[in-house]
């Protein structure tokens, strides 16, 4: 992957100062009507906004910094860069789950490898989005809780998995341990929120 910086600043010397504070690539200053035409081309609303194009130049994400920060922290611990998943294709959700370093277990900060999902013949996954501070969500889990467990106890061809939007590990742990099923870590979901495109 590579990045290039698109400036947005009203002078030179602005933008010479904020791209010294960065290690990649930029478009010179003088080429503003190439930035211009550029956000004009891709969905570029507002700043900070990250829009990752693939070697074709279609845009892969544009979900701005919350995916950023997902590539960042995944580079940041040496794992593999993870492929950019598209929306408008089909993968396998062991495809869809590389995206994940593991899962916690439910009640507990034990890590679980994320193939449990698909394993034990299972026929289908659930990626539940929610967050403590969700009224709504609040009074939602208990019911889905319910209906799983009595799935659960008639089957095991179904599974669930929390992606949280928590602002915060206590209160994702706190909101967690109310489900009976694993959760992707905090801050580790911003792929799955691009390709389910997910919006609330």
């Amino acid at each position: 992957m590579d990045i290039v910086f698109a400036t947005a600043d009203e002078d030179e010397d602005s933008f010479k100062e904020y791209f010294n504070e960065m290690p990649w690539k930029a478009i010179p200053f003088s080429e503003k009507d190439r930035v211009r035409s550029l956000g004009e081309k891709y969905p570029v609303d507002g700043i900070p906004s990250l829009i990752v194009l693939s070697a074709t130049c279609e845009v892969i994400s544009n979900d701005n910094v919350d995916y950023c920060e997902t590539c960042v922290k995944e580079i940041k611990h040496e794992h593999s860069l993870i492929e950019c998943l598209q929306p408008d294709k089909q993968y396998s959700i062991e495809q869809i789950f590389k995206t994940v370093p593991h899962l916690l277990q439910p009640k507990s900060d034990e890590h679980i490898e994320t193939n449990t999902l698909w394993q034990d013949d299972v026929q289908s996954v659930g990626v539940y989005f929610s967050a403590h501070w969700c009224p709504p969500c609040r009074g939602f889990t208990p019911e889905l809780a319910k209906l799983y467990k009595e799935a659960q106890e008639k089957s095991s061809a179904f599974r669930i998995v929390f992606v949280s939007l928590d602002r915060d590990e206590e209160s994702f742990n706190e909101y967690r341990g109310e489900m009976p099923w694993p959760a992707v870590p905090l801050n580790a979901g911003g792929v799955l929120k691009n390709y389910f495109q997910f919006r609330g």
